[in-house]
């Protein structure tokens, strides 16, 4: 009644199961941060139709800023596919929506900060909501402008090993028919030589 402590009542509760679950989920969110972060290819994270998070090799990717990322909305991304791909992948993403698939891939062309385009290959897992509503996008994109710049060369050169094949069998044509030609003059001469007693 004059205001002091009498009576203590406490109530524990053991947490360490909790401490070591939240040690695992920071030590796994460190090593996917240390991947996202060392890895090659750019890493980004949409919710509800905005970047929430993107990886410093993305940003290295196309040049574009982290603030300039996080304007960007789904209609950006597709504004900024190149005119001859934007339908097809336009196409496909929706599709695949459609029947709720968790794994999008598909190639295009980017438009890189500088304005020249970039090939790129997107891998993007799709999470669904309860109602099969779709709410996070994972995607991972790589830079594919060195191979596609390969295999054009490859191309290129396979085209003009076609074109000089295509000549050397006209020429070996050529040269068989003038060596009939010879052979067949050379073999009427001496059928005639061996005919004539002059």
């Amino acid at each position: 009644d004059k205001g002091n402590y009498s009576k203590y009542i406490i109530t524990s509760r053991d947490i360490h199961e909790r401490k070591e679950i939240e040690k695992q989920l920071v030590e796994s969110e460190q090593q996917l941060r240390l991947i996202t972060e060392n890895t090659s290819d750019g890493v980004a994270v949409i919710e509800e139709g905005k970047l929430t998070y993107v990886s410093p090799s993305y940003y290295k990717l196309l040049g574009y800023s982290k603030t300039e990322y996080q304007q960007f909305s789904i209609q950006d991304f597709f504004d900024n596919i190149h005119p001859e791909d934007v339908d097809r992948v336009r196409t496909l993403v929706y599709s695949s929506l459609d029947q709720h698939l968790n794994e999008i891939k598909y190639e295009h062309r980017f438009r890189a900060a500088n304005g020249a385009y970039h090939w790129r290959e997107d891998s993007a897992n799709v999470i669904y909501d309860e109602n099969g509503k779709d709410t996070k996008y994972i995607v991972v994109t790589r830079d594919m402008s060195e191979r596609k710049e390969t295999e054009k060369e490859k191309s290129r050169l396979y085209e003009i090993t076609e074109k000089q094949n295509e000549k050397l069998i006209s020429f070996t044509h050529i040269v068989s028919h003038d060596i009939r030609s010879h052979t067949s003059n050379l073999s009427m001469i001496l059928d005639l030589f061996e005919e004539t007693t002059s």
